[in-house]
């Protein structure tokens, strides 16, 4: 006899969980199961709970009869309900695949009789003995299938996708890092919407406001950088979730900046033609765009000096204006203090009221004017115009026209470009504008002086010549 092989070593085969831990992974169940089950919206059925998947620090939940339930476990505020989305049938599972989240749907059909596949049928031989069917007893009221309310929401389809919720978790620049990344399905050049939930005032509802759509920029696997357009503002927390609506920058026509300052300068030197002298056409600026309708403007334009062999001049206009303001118009009210160095008397100084308008976005496509009134010696006279129009030409840049003039004693026209450096025109943003045109700067006393031999003079100071222009806008 040949010696029998010897028997293989048994494994050690894990036990199978024991009593206690079997209770114990019950309890937990039923503890999250009442804790989601707190978060029920109203009108909608219990959630039995049947899976759960985590996903960018939100749960999803398999509610069965209920459908699928996004909530938030252990948020800052404590857990929140974010959403409900029902199913036709009953949500057993969830799995992910392809960066996306898939939800198994249970669900019972019935068809006639007649009318299935009878491929497959068992023949009967034709000398078999049939029974007679048994009559169906009749119904005493035929039944009505109920119709479809038009309030009732549409069941989607078995396998339903589900949108992946991120938050954004910082922001600077027109730049954001959102909690979105490869894992989640996201890619270069994918489109993020961004939005705030708030709850609602006139009940247990709650109201979604879509900020802006931006543009993936870069991504990681689990996160992105989206950039925004011009004046576009999301706050870090917002929601953010991949969507195939349009981008919402508008190059022509931006949004409008609410609750930041502005601080603006313009050099505008100049050589004095004709003489040895030079000169200068400056503005300064400090307003305040509120979050509502209001602007406020602290504005010196012109603020200018000239001087050359036969004398100096100075010209000064400042006022503080307020304005309503909104996305594509502006119209304000001002007074303030000028010079008057051109009228029937001597240059001195008067009061000043001034108007402005502006049509179209102050980012974008606009027209802006001002006019400006003076009170001297008693009479009110058209003192100033100063206007201004603004084209994009690229997604950060603008060419700007402006010139204006009157009796403050200036007179000048300038045509250059305005860029966007850093930023994209919210908090932070820093804008530099260059120009060349043409400046005057004069002064005109009124009076004549008669010379002994009976000719009149005048010490006209008429100061004029060619000008380079730089600007800096800083937003903060």
């Amino acid at each position: 006899m040949l010696p029998l092989a010897p028997a293989p070593p048994v494994l050690p085969v894990a036990p199978p969980p024991s009593l206690a831990e079997n209770e114990s992974i019950e309890l937990a169940e039923a503890q999250l199961s009442q804790r989601i089950d707190k978060l029920r919206p109203q009108g909608a059925e219990p959630c039995v709970l049947h899976a759960t998947l985590e996903v960018a620090r939100r749960t999803i939940v398999a509610c069965g009869s209920s459908g699928i339930w996004i909530v938030e476990l252990g948020a800052e505020i404590g857990d929140r309900f974010v959403q409900r989305q029902p199913v036709m049938g009953r949500a057993v599972g969830l799995f992910s695949r392809n960066g996306r989240v898939w939800v198994e749907v249970e669900t019972r059909s019935a068809r006639p009789l007649d009318e299935l596949d009878t491929s497959g049928a068992i023949a009967v031989p034709s000398d078999a003995v049939r029974l007679p069917l048994a009559e169906a007893p009749p119904l005493a009221v035929p039944l009505k299938p109920p119709a479809r309310s038009e309030s009732m929401p549409r069941a989607p389809r078995a396998n339903m996708e589900v949108a992946i919720l991120g938050r954004v978790t910082s922001a600077g620049g027109g730049r954001l890092v959102v909690d979105l990344g490869r894992q989640h399905g996201v890619d270069l050049s994918d489109r993020i919407e961004l939005s705030v939930v708030t709850e609602s005032p006139i009940g247990p509802f709650q109201n979604r406001q879509v900020l802006a759509v931006g543009l993936v920029t870069s991504v990681a696997d689990e996160q992105c950088l989206v950039e925004l357009g011009i004046g576009e503002d999301v706050p870090v927390g917002a929601e953010a979730a991949l969507t195939s609506h349009a981008l919402t920058h508008n190059r022509l026509a931006p949004a409008r900046v609410s609750g930041v300052w502005t601080l603006a300068g313009m050099l505008r030197p100049f050589f004095v033609l004709d003489r040895l002298g030079i000169g200068a056409l400056n503005e300064l600026s400090l307003g305040y765009q509120s979050e509502g309708p209001l602007r406020i403007q602290l504005l010196a334009s012109p603020l200018g000096f000239s001087g050359a062999d036969d004398g100096s001049t100075f010209s000064a206009l400042g006022v503080g204006i307020i304005s309503l303001d909104t996305r594509l118009f502006e119209l304000g009210l001002g007074a303030g203090a000028q010079t008057v160095n051109d009228s029937d008397y001597e240059p001195g100084s008067a009061l000043t009221l001034s108007q402005t308008l502006r049509v179209g976005a102050i980012d974008g496509l606009n027209l802006s004017i001002r006019n400006d009134i003076s009170l001297f010696h008693k009479e009110f006279e058209y003192s100033a115009f100063n206007g201004q129009a603004q084209v994009p030409v690229t997604e950060r840049g603008w060419l700007v026209l402006q010139g204006g003039g009157g009796s403050v004693g200036y007179a000048f026209f300038e045509a250059g470009g305005k860029a966007l450096v850093t930023g994209n025109g919210t908090r932070g943003s820093i804008f530099v504008r260059g120009t060349i045109g043409y400046a005057q700067l004069y002064e005109s006393p009124g009076l004549f002086n008669f010379e002994s031999n009976g000719f009149a003079t005048s010490a006209d100071i008429d100061h004029g010549g060619p000008l380079i222009g730089f600007g800096v806008e800083w937003r903060l």
